[in-house]
């Protein structure tokens, strides 16, 4: 399918506006306009905090507050410091005075003199909400939760909508702190609540000042209300593993499904017999027990295993089977603690709805990147199921995958991010956990998130020129908001018509990067040029938003290295002019990719080690492992063109051989060209499969087998055929070390393939069999293979390295095909690899 972009965002019905008798009140779901600064009061009207360079207020804490509540003062005062330069004193109650002449400033509870209509405000708000309430006689000011993070939530909107701070990025780079002479709040209650009651993105899952390799990232996602394991409300992911650990149970093959026991420790891959009663006893008796030592716990998840779905039990109903036992297990844990919650995630074989209702307590998170949302076709589809599940399950969740990293270019899609929350809550989704990994160089992105999970109906279009012009001046913020709407109309529009894109997908396929085929070389140019602008526009700037626009520069120096460097496909060349001309393009480009890669590597190295830069998942996690100076596209089109037009030499031939020394890399260039033309230099043994299986091995993790077939054949009697494999593919050994190897094998695809995938694909070892790399290329569509005999080039070079230990001796050559739907087949014939040694 080739999606359309979709059309634009519906019309959604919207939340009615609170009202308190008797109180003005600001009824926010996010604020008035989180993440805005607020209009300047009249200087006669409300509480004022600082003035004229001195404190007008004391921030009070109850004498038992917890450390959160206490994090919260703190986090007050220390901005407003940052702010007007004055500390606001502070003080506790009731053993403490309060200063005479100064305003308290309650910090998560009710003082003497607290606004009378507070705790009617309070009344039946969410955990994570809070009330602001200022009053005028006697003046005080207090922010309050009915929860601890609620109230440090409060601090923090407090913060925003009265000083006007926003926390734009993680470190201080990212902190905007406007200076103020006065902070003066207006007597209007502020009562606030998010939309959906769990907001929380990986990694940033740790609480801030526990450690963990990203703190300052943790500390960010706290301040922009996200939350992490610490206090998110429900439990979900996959967590039957705990349950029936192979040390304690491994003597009970009944106990697990199809009577398999896993090898121990493995929480991958396999199920609990759910037909089975016991299970349930063995699950409520643990869970009761945690109950019994900790009375606090009021979710536990009941996600099944990650890893295969073949392993659960065969011949029986998924849906059924399993959701039927979750409702046994929360019946009877709630028979007994009526206040549990049991998230589970509902995604592969369990995103159907079973036919019939959930127990209450029980939370499905429905499993799916919503960017696929952009085809209307995947987007009704996902609406009708989010429908039917609306009428199985009481409360819902959603878990995403907004990536960031490993992504190559901006990921930007937030119009359409904002319909779908607005869609999902609509359809009674009012909680969400996404996979973010985020990537700073995508600006606003990972800052807009978390104000649509707090206020889906939220203006995106004016939350990202927020975000610009308070990162690097109301100046550069043109160049850079043009920037992002660059990111925006890629993926919206050619990205989306791609062969990459997958719509019906758990995720989209992030670690295939051939989406960059449909980045232009212009658009890249154009993207270069405006962060160029901005940085140079953003001079004029304060120095924390130059310093933004550096940073910024250099995330995009990324992109723009990565973009550049991917492999593109060139035609075989239909005449000796135009075959000249690509080798000549060959020759003349090795200089800047070579530039490329060095600095890209060098780029990464300096990212690892930058708060802002470094990326949470690795890019080779993208299939960018394999980037070089070596484009493998021209190289096995001219083997090719060769092959055809000049078998026993001619002029592209000579031309290669008299240019072979005007560069080093171009050297081993020509080199492995001129080896590839003798079939006799295939390092392979038994490439045509005429053989059997002798040299290869048959590689399938779960499902699947791999058979010699005379049914389709490239050339020969005889191919190699992949039927059903969920994931694996032929495997061969081949000796080499270090130098250069060009490879190339053909493989065409039976009809009903489905999404599944095949990526190029080497294991490095070393003289001691020992793995030291590991090279993957594009992960790219099957049903680009069906019905005809196509090819996957690649060309690797293996360099001598300082460490002796990481010389390659041996690849393993093993093409990886992911999830082939049962049934299916594909057929692989006349693999090929030329080496040449390093001289």
């Amino acid at each position: 399918m080739s999606p359309k972009p979709s059309s634009a965002p519906r019309q959604l019905s919207r939340r009615r506006a609170l009202a308190l008798g008797g109180v003005g009140v600001v009824a926010a779901a996010g604020g008035v306009a989180w993440g805005s600064p607020p209009a300047t009061a009249a200087p006669e009207a409300g509480v004022s905090v600082v003035d004229a360079g001195a404190a007008r207020a004391v921030v009070v804490t109850a004498d038992n507050a917890s450390a959160t509540v206490r994090h919260a003062a703190d986090e007050l005062i220390t901005f407003v410091a940052k702010s007007t330069g004055v500390t606001l004193p502070n003080a506790t109650l009731p053993s403490g005075h309060l200063p005479v002449g100064l305003a308290p400033i309650y910090v998560g509870f009710a003082g003497p003199g607290s606004h009378s209509a507070l705790r009617g405000a309070m009344r039946r708000l969410s955990d994570d909400g809070f009330v602001i309430a200022p009053d005028i006689q006697p003046a005080s000011i207090t922010i309050q939760g009915p929860t601890d993070w609620g109230t440090l939530n409060g601090v923090y909107d407090f913060l925003e909508r009265y000083l006007g701070v926003a926390w734009l990025m993680p470190t201080t780079v990212g902190e905007d702190v406007p200076q103020r002479a006065e902070i003066r709040v207006p007597p209007r209650i502020v009562r606030s609540a998010p939309a959906f009651g769990q907001r929380a993105v990986s990694p940033l899952l740790l609480e801030p000042g526990t450690g963990g390799p990203y703190p300052s990232q943790y500390e960010w996602a706290q301040r922009n209300r996200l939350q992490g394991n610490y206090n998110r409300p429900v439990e979900f992911h996959h967590n039957l593993h705990t349950f029936f650990p192979v040390a304690t149970y491994g003597d009970r093959p009944d106990l697990y499904a199809n009577g398999i026991v896993p090898a121990s420790g493995v929480v991958v891959g396999w199920q609990p017999a759910f037909s089975n009663p016991e299970t349930v006893d063995i699950v409520v008796g643990d869970i009761l027990a945690m109950l019994a030592e900790d009375s606090s716990l009021t979710s536990v998840s009941l996600g099944v295993n990650d890893g295969s779905f073949t392993s659960y039990e065969s011949g029986r109903p998924i849906p059924e089977t399993y959701y039927g036992w979750v409702n046994e297990v929360a019946a009877r844990v709630t028979a007994v603690h009526s206040d549990m919650r049991f998230g589970l995630l509902a995604y592969h074989d369990l995103e159907v709805p079973p036919p019939f209702e959930l127990h209450p307590s029980v939370i499905p998170f429905l499993t799916e990147d919503r960017y696929a949302w952009i085809d209307p076709e995947t987007r009704q589809y996902r609406e009708d199921q989010l429908l039917e599940w609306s009428q199985r399950a009481t409360e819902l969740g959603t878990y995403d995958y907004l990536y960031g990293s490993p992504y190559a270019v901006p990921r930007m899609y937030l119009p359409l991010l904002a319909d779908v929350y607005r869609t999902t809550y609509d359809l009674g989704v009012r909680y969400h956990y996404a996979e973010l990994y985020p990537n700073w160089g995508e600006g606003p992105k990972p800052w807009v998130v978390p104000r649509l999970l707090w206020d889906p109906n939220a203006d995106v279009s004016g939350l990202v020129a927020d975000w610009c012009r308070r990162a690097v001046g109301d100046s550069a913020a043109v160049e850079l908001a043009a920037y992002y709407q660059i990111w925006e109309d890629v993926w919206s529009n050619e990205i989306a018509q791609s062969p990459w894109f997958i719509g019906r997908r758990t995720y989209q396929p992030f670690d295939s990067p051939s989406y960059l085929a449909a980045v232009a070389p212009s658009t890249l140019d154009q993207a270069k040029a405006l962060m160029e602008d901005v940085v140079a526009t953003a001079a004029t700037a304060t120095p924390q938003q130059r310093e933004r626009a550096r940073t910024l520069a250099s995330a995009h120096e990324y992109y723009d290295l990565t973009a550049r460097l991917f492999p593109r496909t060139v035609p075989i060349p239909a005449t000796t002019a135009a075959a000249l001309e690509l080798a000549q393009a060959t020759l003349g480009d090795l200089p800047t990719r070579e530039a490329l890669v060095a600095r890209r590597t060098d780029w990464l190295a300096e990212a690892a080690t930058d708060p802002l830069l470094v990326q949470a998942l690795d890019p080779s996690r993208g299939g960018l492992s394999g980037l070089s100076a070596n484009n493998h596209y021209p190289i096995w089109t001219l083997i090719q063109f060769l092959r055809s037009h000049e078998p026993s030499g001619g002029e592209v031939s000579r031309w290669l051989a008299d240019h072979r020394a005007d560069h080093p890399s171009f050297t081993r260039i020509a080199d492995i060209i001129a080896t590839a033309l003798d079939p006799g230099a295939n390092v392979f043994t038994n490439p045509g499969y005429e053989e059997g299986m002798e040299g290869w091995e048959s590689w399938a993790t779960t499902t699947g087998e791999h058979t010699i077939s005379t049914a389709e054949t490239r050339s020969g009697s005889h191919s190699l055929e992949a039927w059903s494999v969920d994931r694996g593919g032929p495997i061969q050994v081949l000796g080499i070390g270090p130098g250069i190897l060009a490879s190339q094998f053909w493989l065409k695809a039976g009809p009903d393939i489905g999404e599944a995938t095949i990526q190029f694909a080497f294991n490095l070892f070393n003289s001691a069999a020992q793995r030291v790399g590991t090279v993957r290329g594009e992960a790219l569509p099957l049903k680009q293979f069906v019905g005809e005999w196509r090819s996957l080039t690649s060309v690797e070079e293996f360099a001598i390295p300082a460490d002796p230990r990481r010389t390659v001796a041996t690849a393993q050559f093993c093409p990886i095909l992911t999830g082939m739907p049962d049934g299916s087949s594909v057929w692989f014939d006349d693999a090929e690899a030329y080496f040449v040694p390093s001289t």
